[in-house]
């Protein structure tokens, strides 16, 4: 992954929180990691981009990592040619160096907090994060009851369903993935979010690594196979690949992007399209059950209006939050040295001189 490119480490997902954090931290490319700590509107976010935005003057490509509970706020960077992240530490993904003062250590953000005039601000803090905290927990309950009818689609994947589409798949394999010799690697990426503005995809990502894009009709749920069998051809033919969960399904793959060849295979539906160009597009959808469908169709039509009803009040609950969350920073912002967060940065961003 060469390209400035963006995406989510972490999902609202119908089972609750769900983190891909260790893809980064875990990771042998990773070799120095800074933690951020600190508490809502000291600058973390803000801090991040000023770094991110130093290095890449500096010619280095930035890999910025969005917060899928406030989409336009950064969770970390990593700078691959360099090795080394920056990543919020704190809630929901709280984090620890494994070996600190060697392969990471501590940047607290907090410290430019003005505490003496912050001290008679408790009550209303107080007020602000429980709110906070409860419409998040109503999200995850609406979230939860959208999963529990995931499978309305079931009856119409069969066998010879599957048994076509994975031959469909070989057929895909032989003409768009030679084999380059060796082993390739699968990084996890999400390359879209259940926000507090609906669903946020980072289809800029696709434009940076991949020319070529082959869109696959996903309306039943059929994608996954087809995708993860790409993954694994793609692999033994040597190449690395960005494996893109679904947001609310992570247990699913929803695309898959292989930059060694500048090509990308993107699932999508009417609710969740791709508006640039594409290369190839594959009708899976046409493989479902017809029989089944015709039996099933009016059950279905009710369970997908229930369904997308669930996830549009789940959607509302985050915005909520969201606001809430907003009103937090704007009563710290004030009393937060900008100055300081930002002259920090740039001592940082020097290291890289």
């Amino acid at each position: 992954m060469s390209a400035n490119i963006s995406y989510f480490l972490c999902a609202n997902t119908y089972n609750g929180f769900y983190s891909l954090c260790d893809e980064i931290t875990k990771s042998k490319d990773t070799k120095f990691i800074y933690i951020i700590k600190g508490g809502p509107g000291c600058g973390k976010s803000s801090f991040m981009k000023r770094i991110g935005n130093g290095i890449e003057k500096l010619g280095h490509k930035v890999e910025y990592i969005y917060c899928s509970g406030d989409p336009s706020s950064l969770d970390g960077i990593f700078v691959p040619s360099l090795g080394v992240a920056y990543m919020d530490g704190t809630a929901p993904h709280i984090l620890e160096p494994d070996y600190p003062g060697i392969s990471g250590r501590y940047i607290n953000i907090g410290e430019f907090y003005d505490f003496g005039s912050l001290k008679d601000k408790l009550n209303e803090a107080s007020k602000l994060v429980s709110a906070y905290k409860g419409y998040y927990a109503k999200a995850y309950k609406f979230l939860k009851s959208a999963g529990e009818i995931k499978d309305a689609f079931s009856p119409l994947f069969d066998q010879h369903v599957s048994e076509t589409i994975l031959r469909r798949t070989n057929g895909i394999c032989s003409r768009e993935i030679p084999d380059s010799g060796g082993e390739g690697k699968i990084k996890r990426r999400f390359l879209s979010a259940f926000t507090c503005d609906g669903k946020v995809c980072r289809f800029d990502t696709v434009k940076a690594l991949c020319s070529r894009v082959c869109t696959i009709d996903n309306e039943f749920g059929f994608a996954s196979l087809m995708l993860d069998r790409l993954c694994e051809h793609a692999v033994k033919a040597g190449y690395d690949v960005l494996l893109s969960p679904s947001p609310l399904f992570p247990d699913k793959t929803e695309h898959l992007l292989i930059p060694g060849l500048s090509l990308a295979f993107l699932s999508v539906t009417p609710s969740s399209s791709y508006g640039g160009e594409f290369y190839k597009h594959i009708r899976l959808d046409a493989l479902a059950d017809k029989d089944a469908y015709r039996d099933i169709k009016c059950t279905l039509r009710y369970e997908k209006k229930l369904y997308n009803s669930l996830l549009e009040t789940a959607q509302q609950n985050l915005f909520i939050a969201k606001g809430i969350h907003d009103e937090l920073e704007a009563m710290l912002n004030p009393h937060v040295d900008f100055n300081g967060v930002y002259e920090l940065a740039e001592k940082h961003i020097d290291l890289y001189k």
